[in-house]
């Protein structure tokens, strides 16, 4: 069963409860043709593929196996019937974290820089902060177009602490530290357009276009249509200096004229070798070092053991002196022994 909002689309129908329709025939439907493009005529009916369109009030038994769905209903008519409706949804969830070791602020992709509706400075979110950031995230009504690079490339150059062409009524520069870390998150329903552009996506100078950065479209080698976007980065009227490079070409069928050029380039490449050299040079210096450190601690431990042995020499030549000492004493016993034997037997032949 395919549901289908009832509450989405404006008719004359009168206020009323809650509902939404089911649609008889399974699977993926296009929302642009039929049966999606059907009257809501507030009723079961037939469907213009030959399916049927049940009207469903919601109810405390309408769910699946007669559950209460009214709550699910309701979260999903607040929070994300609508794409602007899902988008504040899931942005406020995501930053509600948040404290005030983050800096935070907010812009439009077309914003009126001359007013407040659509700009917040970028500032600790602290209390006050997050509340002024929450109020201008709810605030916000879809409309117009989409000049998402001249979007981007003003928050570029908000970076950059630019104040004058597109950044015109920006205040401030958001860079505190040169070690900070800056992002830009940017939401958008559809493709970027020049509808609502200005100057465009201008560079710091204010006046020049960012330009091409993926290069051309097609480019004709040996009478072969090549694509060059978006692997080759840079147009090829633009100069460079590479070494190493190597280019691969390879033909792959698809629904345009134009063939994929892949590019392989060892330029970036050596240069993280040479990186990670001089990382290992800093690192042998300080095994060198460290090896340096330990032989003049092993020295000082030789020197030390060399006393020890000595003494310990000493200690033995000494207990070998008492050794020779013990020995004559055990002589004398041993004297003294016999003579007290002689002396018994004397005194036994006298007493017999």
């Amino acid at each position: 069963m395919t549901p289908r909002p009832g509450n989405i689309r404006r008719s004359r129908i009168p206020p009323q409860a809650a509902y939404y329709y089911q649609h008889s025939v399974a699977g993926a439907k296009n929302y642009l043709n039929t049966p999606c493009s059907d009257a809501d005529v507030g009723a079961t009916v037939p469907a213009g593929d030959g399916g049927t369109w049940t009207r469903v009030l919601v109810s405390s038994t309408s769910g699946t196996g007669g559950v209460d769905e009214r709550q699910n209903f309701a979260n999903w008519y607040t929070f994300y019937r609508t794409r602007i409706s899902l988008i504040k949804s899931a942005v406020s969830l995501a930053f509600m974290p948040l404290t005030d070791s983050s800096r935070v602020g907010f812009i439009t992709v077309n914003p009126d820089l001359t007013g407040s509706a659509n700009y917040l400075p970028i500032a600790d979110f602290n209390a006050t902060q997050r509340s002024n950031w929450f109020s201008k995230l709810f605030s916000q009504v879809p409309g117009g177009s989409s000049p998402s690079r001249e979007g981007l490339a003003r928050v570029g150059r908000h970076y950059a602490g630019k104040q004058d062409s597109i950044n015109s009524g920006m205040s401030g520069d958001p860079i505190q530290f040169s070690c900070q870390q800056n992002f830009t998150i940017m939401t958008t329903d559809g493709y970027w357009n020049v509808a609502a552009e200005t100057a465009g996506p201008v560079q710091l100078d204010g006046a020049t276009l960012v330009g091409q950065q993926d290069g051309t479209l097609d480019t004709v080698i040996d009478n072969t249509h090549w694509t060059q976007r978006p692997m080759w980065d840079g147009g090829p009227d633009t100069s460079r200096v590479s070494t190493d490079k190597t280019t691969q070409y390879q033909s792959v069928i698809c629904v345009s004229p134009y063939a994929n050029r892949t590019t392989s380039q060892n330029l970036q490449s050596t240069s993280q070798n040479l990186q990670s050299t001089s990382q290992n040079l800093q690192s042998t210096s300080q095994n060198l070092q460290s090896t340096l450190q330990n032989l003049q601690s092993t020295s000082q431990l030789t020197k030390s053991t060399s006393q020890i042995t000595q003494s310990t020499l000493q200690n033995l030549q000494s207990t070998l002196q008492n050794l020779k000492s013990t020995s004559q004493l055990t002589k004398n016993t041993s004297q003294l022994t016999k003579s007290t034997l002689q002396n018994l037997q004397s005194t036994l032949q006298n007493l017999r």
